[in-house]
């Protein structure tokens, strides 16, 4: 179960990295969550969430936690009591690792999400009779729209290849049997 769970932590990461690029984009708002997804949801880590089973079926990433869990059976001897402290560093570690690869894959959207306001105050400090905001939202909506369709299956790819170098790294895997 414990190596199921750190599995399924370093696998959220791009989910994570689609509510970054949904929030940047104004295809979401930290505010007003939406009620038919739930709550801190949005439908483009829907669509993410969604890509996991694939690139991990397709690309035979699923071995990886299968693997770990066959070795888990030479770290964790069934009788003896769980390295607790060994657990908490790795839940730790994959969590951290998880956050760090979302914002790498989300940088993007994060750089011109933080640019873009900024260039609209000064915009709007040049030119006060003129709403800069509400002309200048559907061009955020439709530039976040063209970067995440430019951009998903470079994310993607880079996605599945840390997936890959994470997965390396589970408790378990690479353990050899104990000789007897």
């Amino acid at each position: 179960m414990f190596i199921g769970w750190l599995a399924r932590v370093i696998a959220m990461a791009i989910g994570i990295s689609m509510q970054m690029v949904a929030v940047f984009t104004g295809l979401a708002s930290v505010i007003q969550p939406d009620a038919d997804l739930g709550a801190s949801s949005t439908a483009i880590s829907h669509m993410a969430s969604s890509l996991i089973p694939v690139i991990f079926l397709s690309t035979g990433l699923y071995v990886l936690p299968m693997a770990a869990v066959v070795g888990s059976y030479n770290l964790f001897p069934p009788g003896h009591m769980p390295m607790v402290g060994d657990m908490t560093r790795s839940v730790t570690e994959a969590t951290s690792q998880t956050f760090a690869l979302a914002l790498q894959l989300a940088a993007p959207f994060v750089l011109i999400g933080t640019l873009w306001p900024a260039m609209l105050g000064v915009l709007n400090r040049l030119l006060p009779a003129i709403q800069v905001y509400s002309i200048a939202m559907p061009a955020q909506l439709l530039g976040g729209v063209l970067l995440l369709a430019m951009l998903i299956q470079v994310m993607t790819g880079v996605w599945q290849e840390r997936m890959q170098d994470l997965l390396m790294g589970l408790p378990g895997i690479g353990v050899t049997a104990p000789h007897h």
